[in-house]
């Protein structure tokens, strides 16, 4: 084969393979480029109508309530307003208010107000099953026990509850909030039992989310907050040896840490290379920050409390809605 013919047959194959090389570059590019691209904005999810339900302005375009078979809830925004439900009987007052009745039966639907060229809310709504704390202490099998008889300092958010919200498999991706779901607070008893019964605070939720807000503020990009302990039946309060008057016990606390990267630990919130009780604290310190700067009706005071990391588990910020404020630490 003469050297000129191997150079008109190599020819063919050199512009191949530029081509090939070419085309991987702007794959690779292309690739770069798209990994490149910032995250999509933290959307918090805030409410742009103006919807009020029994004179709580609801503060975010999801939220939920829990009802007694039968009760009502007085809903108030633009006269202009639509709304539907799946669930319970709506009825007109007059311009701009209308109550919803629940239906006798418990179960769950979504109410939803859209005002045109303004937004919309939805209300996801549960009819809860009813209880009686003197003669029940479990429903279908699932084990409530006991609240304590008398409330503490005679504060009527320790009383009793008249009823739970009855939880089957199919609702735990319900949404109660912009980002949050039922599932998420279900307490840890009986893992293999359904139905569940449940308690939830709005309130709870309300600070949940103020708290995720700020955190995306402060540069720590998360669309979520790990709820590592919500509900807790007074049954499982005991086994694990908490306080009786926990705000677990009432649907209004959860123990929460932030885990960006799925390691089920806190993350490193605070830069310096590690995760220990200095990230809790920076959490409270921005939490505290936060609710000094934010009062409002949708959202209670509360307690916030700083824990250390133990053998089983690492460190974490327990969050509640008793309506005071109350802080404690420990490492």
């Amino acid at each position: 084969m003469t050297p000129s013919y191997c150079a008109r047959w190599m020819r063919p194959l050199a512009s191949a393979g530029r081509l090939r090389h070419r085309t991987l570059g702007l794959l690779t590019a292309g690739l770069l480029a798209l990994f490149a691209l910032p995250a999509p904005a933290f959307e918090p999810g805030l409410a742009t109508i103006d919807l009020r339900i029994d004179g709580i302005r609801i503060g975010y375009q999801q939220q939920m309530r829990a009802v007694l078979p039968g009760e009502q809830l007085l809903l108030e925004t633009a006269p202009q307003a639509r709304i539907e439900t799946t669930i319970g009987v709506l009825t007109p007052q007059m311009a701009g208010r209308w109550l919803w009745t629940a239906h006798t039966e418990p179960g769950h639907g979504q109410l939803t107000v859209t005002v045109p060229d303004v937004g919309q809310s939805r209300i996801t709504l549960f009819v809860m099953r009813p209880w009686n704390p003197a003669t029940e202490s479990n429903l279908s099998g699932y084990r409530i026990g006991a609240y304590p008889r008398k409330p503490l300092r005679g504060n009527p958010i320790y009383n009793a509850p008249p009823g739970f919200i009855e939880v089957t498999q199919d609702m735990v991706d319900l949404p109660v909030s912009p980002h949050f779901r039922l599932g998420e607070f279900l307490c840890k008893q009986q893992p293999d039992h359904w139905p569940k019964y449940l308690r939830l605070r709005p309130g709870l939720l309300n600070r949940l989310e103020r708290i995720l807000h700020a955190l995306n503020k402060a540069g720590i990009k998360s669309d979520r907050l790990v709820v590592m302990s919500g509900f807790r039946t007074p049954w499982y309060n005991a086994q694990i040896q908490n306080v009786e008057y926990s705000r677990h016990v009432w649907g209004g606390a959860a123990d929460v840490y932030v885990d960006r990267n799925g390691d089920g630990q806190m993350d490193d919130l605070n830069g310096d290379g590690v995760t220990n009780f200095d990230d809790t604290l920076w959490l409270r310190d921005l939490i505290r920050q936060t609710f000094s700067e934010v009062r409002d009706a949708a959202t209670v005071a509360g307690g916030l409390g700083v824990y250390g990391p133990r053998p089983h588990r690492g460190p974490f910020v327990h969050v509640d809605a008793r309506g005071e404020d109350a802080y404690w630490s420990i490492p």
